[in-house]
């Protein structure tokens, strides 16, 4: 690998880089909850269950609200 950078540590540069990265207000504690109802909603409705895009977003939707009543889901 590192002949591919010419003998570039890139654990070094990522290092110095992940520095400079800001994640405040872009991590949420529902994340993982959202990112999970997404995930079964494409698999079980959409892949699974033939039902359309709109459909599918919209049963997700529609899990995330059950799941965190307090968010304001659009």
């Amino acid at each position: 690998v590192l002949n591919n950078l010419q003998g570039q540590n890139y654990f070094a540069v990522l290092d110095e880089s992940v520095k400079g990265v800001d994640l405040k207000g872009l991590i949420t504690p529902y994340d993982s909850t959202i990112k999970a109802k997404f995930l079964d909603a494409v698999k079980n409705e959409y892949v699974i269950g033939g039902k359309s895009w709109d459909d599918t977003i919209a049963s997700f939707k529609k899990a995330v609200k059950a799941e965190v009543s307090t968010l304001d889901v659009e």
